[in-house]
Parts: C-alpha cells; structure tokens; sequence
C-alpha cells in the first residue's frame, strides 16, 4: 500500500546509473539501451509507505510512445548490486519494466542510498515476470470500455488520510486521476496537495489527453 509521492524531481544519478547498468548488459536490453539514450526519463514519483523503497520514472512523451510495445509482458531486471558508500557494500538494484519501459527502480536494503557507480555487480541478473495484483482487486468495477482504457500496470492503491484509492492514470507535474472502492473519481495534486472529487464519468477522464 502506497502513500503519497516525496518529490518529482529526477536526480542526475539516477538516469546515469540506469545508463551503466544497461551498458554493461547484454543485447537482450538494447531497446532499455536505447530508450535512455533517446531521453525517456523526465521525472519521478516517490510514494511514503513503500517497504522496498520503490522509485517510479515519469516519461518524457514521445519518446515513451516509440519505445511502447503493450503485448510486452511486465518482468523486473533482478540480482544486480550496486556499492553503497553509506552502508559499506553491495547492495540490491532492482529494475522495473512494463510494457516495454523502464518504470521505476527500488533499493530495498536502504531508502537513501549513496551509490558508487563505478562498483556495479550483474553476476546472476534474470528476469522475473510479475503480476499486477492490486488491478486484480478492482478490475471488476469497470465495465468493458473502461477496461480498454486503463493500463493494468498503472493501477497500484495508495492510501491517503486513512483512506484507500486506487492510481489509474498520471497526469503532469507528478499529480494523477484515481477512484475510491465506490468507483468515485478524483484529482489528486501535490502542489499544493489537494484530494479533488471530480464528480465526473471515469470514461470522460480516461480518454481525455
């Protein structure tokens, strides 16, 4: 269960470790290769209650659409390491994919990692196909032509004020339409942080730009 986002801001860091990474590995990564060569990463989301310290990319847009490929299944890149200055060792650097992009990353040894990019291990990196089950929990609130609308992959709960709602698409600047478990939509802002009720038709919201 996923709280609200920390910042939006990507960190140089970030892009230039994720550059190393799909550098050092081989051409069954090349379209990761080349999609941050092309600029995909533009920003974050850092949600508060998340264990494995789970990092989400936001995509620059037209380079996120040359690279999209929706009959990719959704697998994280696992049993990379990377060297943490702050706890003295290698540590786990876990990639994320959905349909053909890089979404996110997490560290779950550690929520501010300091990392030595030039200390990388890839010894054993394998795939591991995943399931989104928070879709699952809520796929049968929509009808047919929501369903053709929503991405299962963006769809995650977040709990705010004690309350569970359930990310559906995101919006600029970090900010996201989501529902409540009574199908309400919303608008939900973090500059300033707002939880807007749009009392509006969730396919209207789906299919606007």
């Amino acid at each position: 269960m996923l709280g609200l986002f920390k910042r939006t801001k990507i960190k140089d860091w970030e892009v230039i470790l994720m550059k190393e990474v799909f550098q050092a590995l081989d051409d069954n990564f090349i379209s990761f290769r080349n999609q941050l060569k092309d600029g995909l990463l533009r920003g974050v989301r850092i949600y508060s209650n998340d264990p494995s310290h789970y990092i989400g990319f936001k995509y620059t847009p037209d380079v996120a659409e040359k690279y999209l490929d929706e009959t990719k299944e959704d697998f994280s890149i696992e049993g990379i390491q990377v060297y943490d200055e702050i706890l003295s060792k290698y540590i786990d650097f876990i990639i994320y994919t959905t349909h053909g992009l890089i979404c996110g990353y997490s560290t779950p040894a550690s929520d501010k990692p300091k990392f030595n990019i030039n200390k990388i291990k890839l010894d054993g990196v394998k795939k591991v196909y995943l399931n989104n089950l928070d879709f699952e929990n809520v796929k049968n609130l929509f009808n047919e032509s929501e369903l053709k609308l929503i991405n299962p992959s963006e769809v995650y709960e977040v709990e705010l004020e004690g309350k569970k709602y359930y990310h559906l698409k995101d919006l600029e600047d970090g900010d996201f339409i989501g529902i409540d478990t009574e199908k309400r939509v919303y608008k939900f802002t973090h500059d300033p942080y707002e939880i807007k009720l749009l009392g509006v038709d969730l396919s209207s919201v789906l299919n606007s730009k």
